[in-house]
């Protein structure tokens, strides 16, 4: 996130805006949600210019995939504002072009799912 704030474009910026969205439509089914929630994690990636990402995406855009649904919030409605704000707040950070706060904003994010899935996981 935090070289994505530094290199993205106003086009990769847009998008990053628009995943955000769509993860906060009303109704978003858990599908959309993930879906929305990974490719927005993709366009930060992919704004951040890293060779080294984008060689190894397609490798664990799988398990990718399987993390966000273990840990997608659409059950919680609270929990779902939360997540959409805070995806909001790395889109704003890299908007400002502030590396430091996309870094901290991107960290919360990954936290909070770590969190959700390691609750999800003690339940199961």
């Amino acid at each position: 996130a935090a070289l994505a704030a530094e290199r993205r474009s106003a086009e990769q910026l847009a998008a990053l805006f628009d995943w955000v969205g769509q993860m906060g439509a009303p109704d978003v089914s858990a599908a959309q949600f993930v879906a929305a929630d990974l490719n927005f994690h993709l366009a930060v990636a992919t704004a951040a210019a890293n060779p080294f990402f984008k060689s190894i995406s397609t490798l664990i855009e799988v398990a990718l995939v399987a993390a966000l649904s273990r840990s997608s919030p659409v059950d919680d409605s609270v929990g779902l504002v939360q997540s959409v704000n805070r995806h909001r707040a790395i889109a704003e950070a890299i908007e400002r072009r502030d590396p430091a706060a996309a870094r901290e904003a991107m960290r919360a994010v990954i936290g909070e799912g770590m969190a959700r899935s390691a609750g999800r996981y003690g339940k199961s």
